[in-house]
């Protein structure tokens, strides 16, 4: 009886390369990760995201730490490489906290939050008046920025007003959930 021969193989190494600035692509928050490898195939995982390929873009919603996993394969023999990617702050739809009706900047005279502008997702934005739990704005159309106007009077407030807005996605993206909210001055 003789003992066989067998090669034993390194296992693959890599090592992931993270873009540290805070990117949104298409009004989603958006991490780029790549890996230098010999590997023949890399799988990418990070909350319950999956992705193939040297190069993948993660979208994290949550503020904190994020573990990024790259599983590297030559044929039998597989390695793990893990990252950690901190997230600064939770994802709010680039909403912005006030705007002025009356601004000569065609930019700051409606409300709406910019990812909506920039994503193509059904959507339904509320604007509710605080004082009486009323709704003073609705709309479903992203070109729609609320003006001030509350829909119930047919008038805006004449002083600086704080409003509570909430939105509602039809659709949203793996790992996103369903519905935000926020404040936002009137002034």
């Amino acid at each position: 009886r003789g003992i066989g021969v067998f090669n034993v193989r390194k296992a693959p190494e890599g090592v992931i390369h993270v873009n540290r600035d805070f990117l949104f692509n298409e009004g989603l928050p958006t991490s780029e990760v790549s890996i230098t490898t010999d590997a023949a195939n890399v799988v990418w995982r990070a909350d319950d995201q999956v992705q193939y390929g040297t190069d993948a873009t993660f979208h994290f919603y949550t503020e904190g730490p994020h573990e990024v996993t790259a599983e590297i394969s030559n044929g039998a023999c597989v390695s793990t490489v893990t990252e950690v990617i901190r997230i600064e702050e939770t994802y709010n739809l680039m909403a912005m906290e006030g705007f002025n009706p009356n601004s000569s900047d065609v930019r700051n005279i409606t409300f709406m939050p910019y990812a909506l502008l920039e994503r193509d997702v059904k959507f339904t934005l509320f604007i509710i008046d605080p004082r009486d739990g009323g709704i003073a704005y609705q709309t479903s159309d992203a070109s729609q920025g609320w003006n001030g106007v509350d829909v119930r009077k047919g008038r805006a407030e004449n002083t600086a007003t704080t409003y509570i807005w909430r939105v509602i996605l039809e659709n949203p993206e793996p790992g996103e959930r369903a519905e935000y909210q926020g404040t936002v001055t009137k002034l």
